[in-house]
């Protein structure tokens, strides 16, 4: 992912994106094929966010427990955490929790599908 820098380096420093976006997302399990069996529940949710909070997908390869992929953003909204935040949460809404970890990973919204992070 390209940063620019803008304004002084401090812990009020902003980051914004510049050019593509490389990301990618995997399940919690990762030995899981979720994202193939529910392929259609993928698109419908990618469909979603597409439409709700606009941005560009160049390129996108979904493997059963990952997704790998390439965003351009609206240079006047470049926040991709919220649109993986939606993405994410339509494909789990209706799907029922998995197993994880210790108690800090048992939250309300958190079912246990996804890992935290994206990179």
């Amino acid at each position: 992912m390209l940063l620019q820098c803008v304004g002084m380096l401090d812990q009020t420093q902003h980051l914004r994106p510049i050019g593509k976006l490389f990301f990618t997302v995997r399940l919690q399990d990762r030995h899981s094929n979720l994202l193939v069996q529910q392929i259609e529940r993928l698109r419908h949710a990618t469909r979603k966010t597409l439409n709700a909070i606009p941005f560009q997908i160049d390129e996108i390869v979904v493997m059963p427990a990952a997704i790998h992929t390439i965003w351009t953003l609206p240079e006047d909204d470049v926040d991709f955490s919220k649109r993986w935040r939606m993405l994410k949460s339509e494909f789990s809404r209706g799907l029922p929790a998995v197993e994880v970890g210790g108690p800090s990973d048992f939250k309300p919204y958190n079912k246990g599908i996804w890992q935290r992070r994206f990179w």
